[in-house]
């Protein structure tokens, strides 16, 4: 089992990158620092695919600056042999029928084979509506039509993408999070799974902030997903910061984690038989490339 580090980097101005006298983007320093103390540390890595408009889809060249930058990230991380790309775009929990999968597919199978990358991830959820991205993804539809289009998605993308999908529990940010539906969630990506066979990834605090919405607090944080959970499916456990603020259970994704993550960590280790990965999803670090106090 290997130690992943997952960073959601951005391109361009104001971004993780700089750009030198060249014209070429290089990391910035802080990120650079930090992976030259870890850089051994991590085995496998991912990083997020984020659009800024649609061109992305309809134009090769928009992917050349994007591309380029994240050669420059797997340039810092030799140690890395297993590299994935976390989806922002495959929306896999839509119920619209005019979405241009196709067209995501073929972007995404050109960026598989630019980068090298042996798998997909992405939320099962809504990560945009009739083409405007979401700041925040939403939970699928909880209904049975919703279920329905969401294995009718997951089975598309399994055939057309060069990569091997994972498809992640999605996160219950207080706040940010509509519920559409009364499906159980847990139930939902279950059964999701089980019908796809698709690999899955739990994320310590998506599942704590379902848990947390539902009333299972404390000793009751671990209700439930004995029965509920789909183990044996899963090959990625995230652990990505989270705090509770007051009664609200936020998702943040400041790279500080609790100790109920922890806990939880270890309930999925004793029961996923086939994992092969633990992450570290968006550590937070000073100029130096030490991680924050807290973190």
């Amino acid at each position: 089992m290997s130690l992943g580090l997952g960073m959601d980097l951005n391109w361009g101005k104001n971004g993780d990158f700089v750009v030198d006298e060249t014209g070429r983007e290089k990391l910035r320093p802080s990120l650079s620092q930090f992976i030259r103390r870890h850089d051994e540390d991590f085995q496998s890595a991912f990083f997020s695919l984020q659009p800024r408009t649609a061109d992305l889809l309809h134009n090769d060249e928009a992917l050349t600056p994007m591309l380029a930058a994240y050669r420059e990230f797997q340039s810092h991380l030799p140690s890395v042999s297993d590299w994935g790309l976390h989806h922002t775009f495959l929306n896999l929990g839509t119920l619209e029928e005019n979405y241009p999968r196709e067209a995501i597919a073929r972007v995404t199978n050109r960026v598989t084979r630019a980068l090298g990358l042996g798998w997909i991830n992405e939320d099962l959820g809504l990560w945009s509506l009739l083409g405007k991205n979401l700041a925040y993804p939403l939970p699928p539809v909880l209904t049975a039509d919703g279920l329905a289009a969401a294995c009718e998605n997951i089975r598309f993308f399994q055939g057309a993408l060069e990569a091997r999908l994972r498809v992640e529990f999605p996160g219950f940010n207080e706040g940010n999070t509509i519920l559409l539906g009364d499906l159980c969630a847990l139930e939902f990506f279950r059964e999701c799974i089980h019908r796809t066979g698709v690999d899955c990834v739990l994320d310590t605090g998506h599942i704590l902030g379902y848990q947390w919405r539902q009333g299972r607090r404390g000793v009751r944080m671990l209700e439930s997903l004995e029965e509920l959970l789909p183990f044996p499916s899963c090959v990625e456990i995230h652990l990505s910061g989270c705090s509770i603020v007051g009664d609200r259970f936020m998702d943040f994704h400041h790279g500080i984690l609790q100790e109920e993550q922890f806990t939880l960590l270890d309930f999925l280790l004793e029961r996923c038989s086939n994992l092969k990965t633990v992450t570290y999803e968006d550590p937070k670090f000073l100029e130096d490339g030490t991680l924050i106090t807290k973190a």
